[in-house]
């Protein structure tokens, strides 16, 4: 059983669209880093270092408007297209950051030492079509328009670059530099534009023809800016970049003219520090570092984002720590080619400088993950270690060297402090965990329960059944058979409905989306009534008749698990070499990791007594492959040892749905588990092991019916659309 549909769905869609925007943001990065290396070999220290205290001073504005083009892009989302009063709003903010930074520039040319009053005028006008740009952006990116943007981004960097180059080696100076980015933001401004103005086939504010017109009395209140949703990460992510780019600014103002270029040029070089772990998180863990905006988590989520969070903070620090290694030792020939003679010096300050980096790309991680949990607070220190830089650098800014250890201090407090409140974080009460497991167990009424999970099995599915039917029926006892298909898109599900029907014994539920087999069997588990309940695989891999063997040794020893093994001496197993490989390494690898004394704990047969499973279901979170895995541990872990092991016979059809996604899937799962056991012990704890008998049966949102017999369980109600029609299956 395959873990996830073929279609892309609307999700799918969403990571595509990530990616794309974060490859277009790596390009614009790296767009960036080229226009500064050029402009400082095409100029003198002094001016680069002006350069570079400008643009980090432009940091603040401008991660603010990136957080409000994720909230125009939520906004808008698939909604009649009516951005007037979007725009409005927008061009109001850029006007107002324009007239601040205007009325600053006096202020902003005495702090930073720049030779006229333009540069810092011109950091006002930088502020105009950013603003102008930022609805455009959001609304290309919800729309999937990424090439109109992608024209835009790069089309903006290449003048830049271009300009940049031409203006300073005529003598354009910091003016000039800066004047090309501020350039490069008209012409993005104006792409984006266009782009908009075809997307909406009207002049901007209308909607679309044809489109129904917003209607009630909250419509026009929506059609406005609003920072609701992305305040948090944008103070957040504001406070970051400003503490990143604080040394820069400051060493402008302490360190003089000529030697603050020097310092803006190790620290451009450290940067590169920065890119191994940025894309390594990137890579590995786009949903907690990804370049949107963090949306929080639930509770029964949490533990995977613990296990997430370790995982990226370890890949994180260790790359950044080879990262800044490999830059320290690569320091002076790469600052000799990268920027040349007038630089010498800056090498000295390069190892600091990316020991900063690296401890800046794991306080990365940690934002995402405070404000995955709603830590606002936490998320906040950037700014007090920004305090900490200014107040550092204030008393001790005699050498580049003093200005880049204040620097690593400040970075690692904040670095520390995060990580100090992350593994101080407890997961608090887990007795929610019980209500998430919509379990009910009621009195058992019944000998014995199989759910049989599937999802597009084809044509095996109903001989399968009607063979377990078979089996079962012979076996003298009272039973039931609960089919869930997990999201089937290829029929099998009306196929089995139809052949059969009215059968007392069968129950098939149908899940309306793919959830993963884990939370089929935890669905189809919940609903059952028997003493032992169980479940088997849907590809007739495995025959039925097993049941009849396990339902003997039910009698003879009343087990708290009896399993089905590949590797007890009497099974009889025929599957592909590959697969024989992969089973193998996974039993080795759970028999390490776990201690459970179990041979095979993957094989698709099973039956577990009503009380243990009682306990167990609702702690469980996997929904995947490592359902099987994790019920042993949480049973183990609660003191039930009496797991049995028996022959089966394997003969595989080529049907099962393997794939290296699935292996990896599988892998991740597992680490999940063993993170949750012994570093979270997540399975401990005092909650009540299932839901009051009172409580009335609740079924998972996504199930869309259950049919195909009446005897065995309660049909679930089919839901309701909108509109009033019936869902259908």
């Amino acid at each position: 059983m395959s873990d996830n549909t073929n279609q892309p769905g609307p999700r799918a869609a969403r990571d595509r669209r990530r990616w794309v925007v974060a490859a277009l943001t790596l390009a614009v990065n790296l767009g960036s880093f080229l226009f500064l290396v050029l402009v400082a070999r095409s100029s003198s220290p002094g001016v680069f270092g002006g350069l570079a205290a400008l643009a980090g001073l432009a940091l603040l504005f401008d991660v603010p408007a990136n957080a409000l083009q994720v909230a125009v892009g939520d906004r808008v989302g698939d909604a009649p297209l009516a951005v007037g009063a979007l725009l409005v709003d927008a061009s109001a903010l850029g006007a107002g950051a324009c007239a601040l930074l205007l009325a600053l520039s006096p202020l902003v040319k005495g702090f930073l030492h720049l030779p006229t009053l333009t540069s810092a005028l011109l950091l006002g006008a930088y502020a105009l079509p950013v603003g102008l740009s930022v609805v455009p952006k959001g609304v290309l990116v919800a729309r999937g328009k990424l090439p109109v943007l992608a024209t835009g981004l790069l089309a903006g960097t290449a003048v830049r670059i271009v300009a940049g180059v031409v203006l300073v080696r005529r003598g354009g100076g910091t003016e000039g530099a800066f004047l090309a980015m501020v350039w490069g933001e008209v012409v993005t401004a104006a792409i984006v534009m266009v782009g908009l103005r075809q997307l909406a086939g009207a002049p901007l504010g209308a909607e679309r023809p044809g489109a129904p017109a917003a209607q009630g009395p909250g419509s026009s209140r929506s059609a406005h800016l609003s920072w609701q949703g992305v305040r948090a990460p944008a103070i957040a992510f504001t406070g970051y970049w400003a503490l990143a780019a604080a040394d820069v600014v400051l060493g402008r103002h302490w360190l003089g003219a000529e030697v603050s270029g020097r310092y803006a040029a190790a620290a451009t070089v450290a940067q590169l520090a920065l890119v191994a772990p940025g894309a390594v998180a990137a890579l590995a863990f786009p949903r907690l570092v990804g370049s949107e905006v963090p949306r929080l988590v639930g509770p029964d989520s949490r533990p995977n984002q613990r296990l997430m969070f370790a995982l990226g903070s370890a890949a994180v620090a260790v790359t950044g720590s080879v990262a800044a290694v490999v830059v320290s030792l690569l320091a002076r020939p790469t600052v000799d080619a990268l920027f040349g003679k007038p630089y010498e010096g800056a090498a000295s300050v390069v190892g600091l400088l990316s020991f900063a980096g690296a401890m800046l790309g794991l306080v990365t991680v940690l934002l995402h993950y405070h404000l995955n949990r709603g830590g606002r607070l936490t998320a906040a220190l950037c700014w007090p270690g920004l305090a900490m830089t200014v107040v550092g650098t204030a008393l001790w800014h005699r050498s580049m060297t003093e200005v880049a250890i204040v620097m690593v201090v400040s970075v690692s407090t904040v670095c520390a402090v995060m990580l100090v409140v992350t593994l101080g974080h407890a997961e608090g009460d887990r007795r929610p965990l019980v209500e998430a497991a919509n379990l009910a167990l009621l009195d058992a009424d019944l000998d014995l329960t199989v759910v049989v999970p599937y999802y597009n099995p084809g044509q095996l599915l109903v001989p399968t059944m009607r063979r377990l039917l078979e089996v079962l029926g012979g076996t003298g006892v009272a039973y039931e058979v609960i089919a869930v298909s997990d999201g089937s898109t290829d029929g099998s599900d009306v196929e089995l409905d139809t052949a059969l029907a009215g059968d007392p014994h069968l129950t098939n539920l149908v899940f309306a989306r793919n959830q993963g087999k884990g939370a089929a069997l935890r669905i189809g588990l919940a609903r059952g009534r028997g003493r032992y309940l169980g479940f088997i695989d849907a590809d007739g891999d495995l025959d039925p008749v097993l049941l009849t063997s396990f339902q003997t040794m039910v009698d003879l020893y009343h087990p708290d698990i009896i399993l089905g093994s590949k590797r007890h001496p009497l099974s009889e197993v025929e599957y592909p070499l590959l697969r024989r490989v992969y089973s193998w390494g996974y039993q080795q690898l759970v028999r390490l990791g776990f201690r459970l004394n179990i041979r095979d704990t993957q094989t698709g047969i099973k039956l577990v007594r009503r009380d243990v499973l009682s306990a167990v279901l609702p702690r469980m979170v996997e929904k995947r492959f490592a359902f099987d895995l994790e019920l042993f541990v949480i049973a183990r872990r609660l003191g039930y040892r009496r797991f049995l092991e028996a022959p089966i016979r394997l003969r595989h059809q080529f049907t099962s749905t393997v794939s290296w996604r699935s292996v990896y899937r599988s892998l991740l799962d597992t680490m999940a588990i063993w993170y949750r056991l012994r570093v979270l012990h997540f399975y401990d704890g005092d909650q009540a092991p299932a839901t009051p008998v009172s409580e009335q049966l609740r079924i998972d949102p996504f199930v869309l019916r259950g049919g195909a017999g009446t005897g065995a369980g309660h049909a679930v109600p089919t839901p309701k659309r909108p509109g009033g029609t019936q869902a259908g299956g």
